[in-house]
């Protein structure tokens, strides 16, 4: 579509726009190539306002061609995109008032908050604290529990669960991970290690494990 228009449009300042649309369009995607493999949805941020430019191409290739009856195709396509982005935004809102927006992609202050009370309210003045957890999920929150703890001058130090040679028997550490179907319950088996006690924040449960 921006191609069509670039190759039909008169207008010089017209043209000269969707050129330069076209170009930023291009020059994106060749910098977004060497991080696709790990790249979230915020890096198509820059984009954010192609996609309003194409569809304000397609709505004047509708009114062109269909005349009246484009009219009224486009008010229909709008009011039908309307509902989908309301309902999209409402199913996303809801997430969030759920506290199920915690996971491997993403994490609010408010969690790290209380994830950061409850490791700091069990670890009886420790200076240092270790954290296990899923893979995914401990390189999703340490670093946020990192900065959080260490404000309280704490340290947080990550840990793998099937490497705890630097702890003493008898020694507690806590453990992240995505929030099951279940209740949280005392004395579950975490690798090997039982759940000293453990809390659900959102979705994400919390446990303290005993080696």
């Amino acid at each position: 579509m921006l191609i069509y228009n670039l190759l039909k449009e008169k207008d010089a300042r017209k043209n000269n726009f969707l050129a330069l649309v076209a170009l930023f369009n291009f020059v994106s995607y060749i910098l977004i190539i060497p991080v696709i493999s790990s790249m979230a949805v915020s890096y198509f941020i820059i984009l954010l306002f192609v996609p309003f430019v194409l569809l304000g191409l397609m709505f004047r290739y509708i009114e062109e061609n269909m005349k009246l009856s484009g009219i009224g195709l486009i008010l229909f396509l709008a009011a039908v995109l309307m509902i989908f982005s309301l309902q999209a935004e409402k199913s996303d809102a809801d997430l969030y008032v759920a506290r199920l927006d915690n996971n491997v992609e993403n994490s609010d202050l408010g969690a790290i908050e209380d994830i950061s009370a409850y490791i700091l309210d069990n670890s009886s003045f420790a200076p240092k604290i270790y954290l296990s957890g899923r893979k995914d999920y401990l390189n999703r929150f340490s670093g946020s529990l990192t900065y959080m703890i260490g404000r309280q001058g704490r340290q947080l130090v990550s840990l793998d669960i099937s490497d705890s040679d630097t702890l003493r028997s008898g020694q507690t550490f806590f453990y992240v991970q995505k929030s099951g179907k279940g209740s949280v319950t005392r004395n579950e088996e975490i690798g090997g290690y039982a759940a000293v006690d453990g809390e659900r924040i959102g979705g994400v449960e919390i446990y303290i494990l005993k080696k």
